[in-house]
């Protein structure tokens, strides 16, 4: 699912931290409405910690089931 609007960086970080160090944290915003796209974008130190996160199947963010998924380079993905 998506994040609440009231969720910020700083909640996805300290949630996430539980996996393992964090090196960035990135929310999109709606350049039109300043709002965030409810989705953000977790970098971990390591592999293995993101692995920890993805492989972890249920993920609750003040209140809501939040989804996680390890996302690709943009090469990656033929964009």
């Amino acid at each position: 699912g998506r994040l609440n609007d009231d969720v910020q960086q700083d909640d996805l970080r300290e949630y996430f931290e539980q996996f393992g160090t964090i090196t960035d944290v990135f929310m999109p915003t709606n350049h039109s409405t300043g709002k965030t796209k409810n989705c953000g974008f977790v970098e971990f130190a390591s592999p293995e910690s993101a692995s920890a996160a993805v492989a972890e199947t249920r993920h609750v963010i003040k209140g809501t089931e939040a989804t996680v998924q390890a996302a690709e380079p943009k090469e990656a993905r033929g964009g």
